[in-house]
């Protein structure tokens, strides 16, 4: 008996040990951001909401949520899976099929995280503005709702167990400024994915 129970003790250590690996936080908050409540986890997220801010000083206002889980065995195991930080995100950039698949898969999320809005969007590239490379996707989405056109760019990681995906979004469709960027770039240098 004791011994099934040194094993159920250990089992259990691991799994809380793998699921604190899947987080995200910030060193500090910059200047201009302000914490926001964390909303409602949507139904069927594949991560979990760690962070929410606002850049209200901004024009236009910009909001971050930033989100990180563990990454579901069949992608583990699959070749991309296989890879992590700058070698994931340039191979996904640099595969027209793994790039298209890797663009389909955030917006399908994001599309069921947004009913009533139609999204669109393109990878742009590798970013390193966290700790941890990031692939760019821009995002565009028009809704039924307010704010009816949302612009937006998502960076998304993979340290070989975990993903991990800060949004970024502002409204209407228009450019940041020169500012706004610096905004968020003070805002991505002080993420830390992973313990």
């Amino acid at each position: 008996m004791r011994r099934w129970f040194i094993v159920a003790v250990a089992l259990l250590w691991c799994v809380r040990a793998e699921a604190q690996e899947c987080v995200a936080s910030l060193s500090s908050l910059p200047a201009g951001w302000s914490a926001v409540p964390i909303g409602a986890q949507p139904a069927g997220a594949a991560l979990e909401r760690f962070i929410e801010v606002a850049c209200r000083d901004c024009k236009p206002v910009i909001a971050a949520t930033v989100s990180a889980g563990p990454a579901p065995s069949t992608f583990r195991n699959r070749p991309i899976g296989q890879k992590a930080g700058r070698e994931f995100a340039d191979a996904v950039v640099s595969d027209t099929a793994e790039r298209l698949g890797f663009l389909e898969s955030v917006l399908r999320s994001e599309r069921m995280a947004s009913p009533g809005c139609t999204i669109d969007g393109q990878v742009e590239g590798v970013a390193m503005a966290t700790a941890l490379p990031t692939i760019i996707t821009n995002i565009r989405a028009e809704c039924s709702k307010s704010p009816a056109k949302v612009s937006g760019v998502f960076y998304s990681g993979y340290d070989g167990r975990c993903l991990y995906q800060a949004q970024v979004t502002w409204s209407p469709w228009i450019d940041l400024s020169i500012e706004d960027r610096e905004h968020v770039l003070k805002l991505l240098k002080a993420l830390r994915f992973g313990p």
